[in-house]
């Protein structure tokens, strides 16, 4: 993000976000494609190759980042011979950007929880065990409603002032969905509200990364999504594990206590999120 507009940091983390949820909405039909014109090696190729042409662009198009050394005495600790030594960066960030990553993890973890129990949960609501193409329009579906959440709504609506709102109000409908979905048994209820919470788990995405990227220095945001990446990983591991546990003892359970998991990120946005002020949005 260090390469973003001055004047537009909300607007590129929209569209970063944007260009994810595409991708996970062509990548299942682009890879389908694949296996059907040269089968199983045609994906398995693809992810090969794709990696390495993404790294020859970075290479090619990104700038460098430049950092400038900057005079820490203030918290500095002095070494064996007397040299200031900069304080570690994890104890320079405030307690604002990591609520931020804390919330990312969040929200990431659940999003893992929601995609993996809705093939178990439209085959309960079936009945049958073949619900490829059912779940496969519920995610087609939902990646579409993701890249409009973004597009209509991230991009247009999140603006200084209006990001501790728009995750508060996120949470509570993605809250009342979710339980919704507990209680649903209907398929075409299912995909509409699998939709809306789509919709609005992939307009909170940008909010939270921006709250992120605003508690750090500029020429420190690479730093700052590293641990931020670091997170999102750890909850591609927790929420498929979270997952399994409810898919073996109770789908109910697990969309009713994701439900409540919203109404707590409500509160703890609601009382430990301070709103970055202007300046910090388009710096």
């Amino acid at each position: 993000m260090s390469a973003s507009p001055k004047n537009g940091l909300s607007s590129s983390l929209s569209l970063v976000t944007g260009g994810q949820y595409l991708g996970t909405t062509i990548g299942p039909a682009l890879g389908g494609a694949l296996v059907v014109l040269f089968g199983f090696r045609g994906p398995m190729f693809a992810g090969a190759v794709l990696p390495v042409v993404a790294a020859a662009l970075v290479l090619a198009l990104v700038p460098r980042d430049v950092v400038r050394l900057r005079d820490r005495r203030g918290g500095s600790r002095a070494d064996d011979t007397g040299t200031p030594r900069p304080a570690a960066l994890w104890r320079t960030l405030p307690a604002q950007f990591y609520i931020a990553v804390f919330l990312f993890f969040l929200l990431f973890s659940i999003n893992q929880i929601i995609r993996l129990l809705t093939p178990i949960a439209l085959q309960g609501i079936e009945g049958t065990d073949d619900v490829a193409a059912i779940s496969g329009i519920t995610f087609s579906l939902g990646g579409l409603a993701a890249v409009l959440g973004i597009v209509l709504i991230a991009r247009r609506s999140l603006r200084p002032g209006r990001l501790k709102v728009a995750l508060i109000v996120g949470t509570v409908i993605a809250g009342c969905a979710t339980l919704l979905l507990s209680t649903t048994h209907a398929v075409p209820q299912y995909i509409v509200l699998f939709s809306a919470f789509s919709l609005v788990h992939a307009m909170m995405i940008p909010a939270t990364n921006t709250l992120i990227a605003t508690n750090v220095s500029r020429e420190r945001r690479g730093t700052g999504f590293g641990i931020a990446s670091s997170a999102q990983a750890m909850a591609l591991m927790v929420g498929p594990i979270a997952a399994a546990a409810f898919g073996a003892y109770s789908i109910t359970l697990g969309f009713a206590t994701i439900a409540a998991l919203f109404g707590c990120i409500a509160a703890l946005v609601f009382f430990a999120i301070r709103e970055p002020g202007r300046d910090a949005t388009t710096a």
